[in-house]
């Protein structure tokens, strides 16, 4: 059974240069039309990676993302005195080579808005805290855009 017909007729050079505007050959190479149907099935990148990070008193916390994470969500799980209020309900964005000041409400105030950093290398860094009897730990998600 035939898809379609073929119609040999010869046309003068004009006509097929009139012709060209209406082909129905694609314009895209096979790459392009998976990343695109990929970018359709996860318009927000897909999930590659998923873990915790914490900090506390005194320390930092660090964490070594694999090489095709793009951005991550860092969402608020637990703190023994912040308020988890002060964190958006679907967590903070972070680019790779970005750092972001995130919002924490701590005893001084020089703790209320810490710099989680995100390097080029893939070395999550979220920095400790300058008082006792505190903990925070996120929960990570590293998405790769397709």
């Amino acid at each position: 059974m035939a898809l379609g017909s073929v119609n040999m007729v010869s046309f003068a050079p004009a006509e097929i240069g009139a012709l060209l505007g209406n082909t129905s050959v694609i314009p895209f190479t096979r790459a392009e039309i998976d990343a695109l149907v990929n970018r359709k099935a996860y318009p927000e990148g897909k999930l590659v990676y998923t873990g915790n990070i914490a900090s506390g008193h005194n320390y930092s916390g660090s964490v070594t993302l694999p090489d095709d994470v793009d951005y991550i969500k860092l969402r608020h799980l637990h703190s023994l005195k912040g308020p988890q209020a002060s964190w958006p309900s679907d967590g903070v964005r972070i680019a790779r080579n970005t750092s972001v000041q995130l919002p924490y409400i701590g005893e001084r105030s020089y703790d209320r808005y810490p710099t989680c950093k995100f390097s080029i290398d893939g070395v999550l860094t979220y920095p400790g805290f300058g008082y006792n009897l505190d903990e925070l730990t996120c929960a990570i998600e590293g998405y790769h855009y397709c």
